[in-house]
């Protein structure tokens, strides 16, 4: 028996596919079923089935471009009590504060592994927030070049062939 829908909204069709090959299992085991749209306005056509959830992938966006809010607005406007996700190629403290000033119930960076998101979807769908700590989005530095140790040998003169 299915407990809820999971709707994926992507108007990326290939990305859409991808996720869709990564959900699927899971929701299968989970009970979910899973629903892809490229249009918002294909979710006003789907029967209620219980608690739904909808991921918009954003890719390489920022939450604050102006066809990211506007997907998010209409989304909510379809949907307004249904827990909201993203999943986000950047992770930085400025868009993870965006994902929690928005009231999104989910932002799951791109970088994060597989098994982690899905855990993360399924503590969303039983009625939590996921948000990561700011820091674990933060690009780690350059690493430092790695000084070469200078010997002795390195100041003596070559000796000469035999």
């Amino acid at each position: 028996m299915i407990s809820c829908t999971l709707v994926l909204h992507d108007p990326n069709a290939l990305r859409a596919a991808a996720f869709a090959s990564i959900l699927s299992p899971w929701a299968q085991q989970s009970q979910v079923e899973l629903r892809i749209t490229h249009d918002p306005e294909e979710l006003a056509d789907l029967p209620d089935l219980g608690t739904t959830a909808c991921i918009y992938p954003i890719g390489g966006w920022s939450l604050r471009h102006p066809n990211v809010t506007r997907t998010i607005a209409r989304l909510r406007a379809i949907s307004p009590t249904s827990p909201l996700i993203v999943f986000a190629d950047e992770a930085d403290s400025a868009e993870i504060a965006a994902a929690i000033d928005g009231g999104l119930q989910g932002f799951i960076p791109t970088t994060m592994p597989a098994n982690v998101a899905l855990a993360a979807i399924q503590f969303i769908i039983n009625g939590g927030t996921y948000h990561p700590h700011p820091l674990a989005g933060a690009r780690s530095p350059a690493p430092l070049p790695v000084a070469r140790v200078r010997t002795l040998d390195d100041h003596r003169p070559a000796a000469p062939d035999r």
